[in-house]
């Protein structure tokens, strides 16, 4: 980590932390109130240090060089509501497992998404058990979950995350997000899912995402300006719509469902995830003894 100067680009993750000859740019432990200069030299009890650049690497947990932490996660699952645009709601469970952690490559987390797999999935409006029709998964014996991008056998990189601010920026209560697009239309951000119906109704086929390139989906992260050991990533949807509907005052291209293969609906996600430190980053002298676990992502200059 190397200290970021005055012009740095937020949001941006890395730590705030205690200048022992009183020297650093801030006064506050967030690394929020920067201080001038007393003759020439900051006086500042706090120095901010961004997260450093890693160099490409395939099994990050495999190579020497890199410092790549994660910690046990505190909850084993979080529950899901998948909500459409004509009310009908799906609720889901989303194991977490390390795979489901945030995935730090950087100061402004350009990512790999995590792996977000919702199973024991069920149609409240019928109480039909809803299963993914991934032929991976059937041929694994898996009937139950879906996730997004890839079969749960292919647990890679799928699409990249960028922060950015949901609103608030240079403001003291910044609201910032990690936000996912689709990169082109016919791409479905989950595998297709189906619903069974009760007393010999239609079965409900639910496809999502792939009428539009650049489907946005943003998980808003908290706590910010602040460090932590843990991160929550919340997605919030309204009436089927998913939020927020703007970025900094720009609209949002929302998801849309095509049910029963011939009608495009809105749809929403919401959860709440609990993230524990994970990232990727160079080892330094002051990390040798894996002491220092917090992070801070900061939003505010």
């Amino acid at each position: 980590m190397a200290a970021s100067s005055a012009s740095a680009k937020l949001p941006e993750w890395g730590r705030c932390e205690a200048s022992e000859q009183h020297q650093g740019r801030f006064a506050d432990a967030g690394c929020t109130q920067p201080v001038k200069k007393v003759y020439g030299r900051y006086t500042g009890g706090y120095e901010w240090r961004p997260l450093s650049e890693p160099e490409p690497i395939e099994e990050p947990g495999e190579v020497s060089g890199l410092d790549y932490r994660t910690r046990e996660i505190p909850q084993p699952s979080a529950e899901s509501t998948i909500v459409f645009g004509n009310g009908d709601r799906i609720k889901c469970s989303i194991p977490l497992f390390p795979e489901t952690q945030i995935r730090l490559t950087g100061p402004h987390m350009t990512t790999e998404a995590p792996y977000v797999e919702f199973g024991g999935c069920v149609d409240e409006r019928t109480g039909g058990e809803c299963n993914s029709t991934d032929e991976e998964n059937f041929e694994a014996g898996i009937g139950d979950a879906t996730a997004w991008r890839h079969g749960l056998e292919q647990r890679g990189p799928s699409w990249t995350g960028t922060m950015a601010f949901i609103s608030g920026k240079h403001t003291a209560e910044p609201a910032v997000g990690l936000v996912y697009k689709t990169e082109n239309s016919k791409e479905r951000f989950l595998q297709q899912i189906v619903c069974s119906a009760r007393g010999g109704g239609e079965p409900l086929t639910i496809a999502i995402g792939g009428r539009k390139a650049g489907e946005e989906l943003t998980m808003a992260i908290t706590p910010v300006n602040a460090m932590s050991e843990s991160f929550t990533a919340s997605m919030v949807q309204s009436a089927g719509v998913q939020g927020p509907t703007s970025l900094e005052g720009k609209p949002t291209k929302t998801f849309e469902a095509l049910v029963n293969a011939h009608e495009w609906q809105t749809v929403g996600f919401e959860a709440s995830l609990l993230f524990t430190e994970t990232y990727l980053g160079p080892i330094h002298e002051h990390d040798q003894g894996g002491n220092e676990t917090e992070l801070e992502l900061k939003a505010t200059p």
